[in-house]
């Protein structure tokens, strides 16, 4: 028999992608399906701690999980899983495998991605904190905010200082959804790679100060997703952001954008650079660097790539920018010159 085994080491939004992708392409197969969900610092929480849905998935530390090769979304393509003639398959990813805006012929699978998202069902203690919430807190319109922060104030400056564009979003839902709640989630203040003192932005505190009693915030036991306690913190508040009536969320995160997907919903999607951030590219533009490194990665991976992911890719982290400018550019003149 052939079979399908996947693994992700990503958080929860990306694995449940991966998780629900990896069903359905064993059901257009017919191939045996596994996942491995390992235990690290981006999920701590075992697959049974958080969903009721019976699948054969494997909870291991990553010692005692498979190698498996791996796939960089940004920087490269995966292969068509369904065209896939290799008995023992083995996909390492960190989104969806199936993909209909690359692949034509997943077209008609995606509805059968969304159905799979909507059968997921969280276990009974937090579906009954789920329900709890609901029925104690929500208004008959609710407008669910996702702010994230955490690891994206380093992996994605671009678009982690939203807070002031967020606001402004929010208040102009607020006037056209007369009498609407707000429920706010966000990570900010969570712990990074393992590094406890993080100075939050203090979301939450601007939020009620500017809403008042507009405001409702989930149960938050702990920020560290090397905690059980914080992913199952985080699934209640994606199951909550599902529920609510209109979503405004991060630019680039896979939390926000399964907060709406498949669900007939406004849906905003908002981003706003850290204030180094903001800083860095305005020198950049100024030399010219930031047109060429778009124009430059356009034309090396084919596809629309976040600056900062870019640069990184050309730069290897700008910590010494100055000192790394020359080759990079020198990089990106080759790669001109053999377009």
């Amino acid at each position: 028999m052939q079979t399908l085994t996947v693994y992700c080491e990503g958080g929860l939004a990306n694995r449940i992608k991966v998780l629900l992708s990896g069903k359905l392409v064993s059901e257009l197969t017919g191939r045996h399906y596994t996942m491995y969900w390992p235990l690290n610092k981006a999920c701590a929480a075992r697959y049974d701690d958080l969903f009721a849905n019976k699948l054969h998935v494997i909870s291991a530390s990553v010692l005692d999980c498979p190698k498996f090769p791996q796939v960089n979304g940004w920087l490269e393509s995966m292969p068509d899983p369904l065209e896939s003639d290799i008995d023992h398959l083995m996909i390492n990813h960190v989104d969806w495998l199936i993909n209909p805006n690359k692949f034509k012929k997943h077209e008609p699978h995606w509805v059968r991605c969304l159905e799979l998202l909507d059968e997921l069902d969280p276990i009974p203690v937090l579906q009954s904190r789920i329900q709890r919430f609901i029925d104690d807190l929500f208004l008959p319109n609710m407008i669910g905010v996702h702010i994230r922060r955490g690891d994206f104030l380093h992996a994605r400056p671009e678009v982690a200082g939203n807070t002031e564009e967020v606001m402004q979003e929010l208040d102009a839902a607020i006037e056209q959804i007369s009498g609407a709640g707000v429920l706010l989630c966000t990570d900010d203040g969570a712990v990074i790679h393992g590094n406890t003192d993080v100075q939050p932005e203090g979301i939450i505190p601007k939020f009620q100060k500017r809403y008042g009693a507009k405001i409702i915030i989930p149960e938050i036991r702990s920020l560290d997703r090397n905690s059980p306690d914080a992913i199952q913190d985080a699934l209640v508040s994606l199951m909550l952001l599902r529920k609510t009536d209109r979503i405004i969320g991060t630019e680039g995160s896979t939390f926000s954008h399964l907060a709406q997907l498949g669900r007939d919903v406004s849906f905003k999607s908002i981003s706003g650079g850290v204030p180094s951030y903001r800083r860095l590219i305005f020198k950049m533009k100024l030399s010219g660097i930031y047109y060429l490194i778009k124009v430059a990665s356009r034309a090396q991976f084919g596809r629309y790539m976040p600056f900062h992911i870019a640069m990184n890719h050309y730069f290897k982290l700008p910590k010494k920018l100055v000192s790394k400018l020359r080759s990079g550019i020198k990089k990106l003149f080759r790669i001109f010159i053999i377009r």
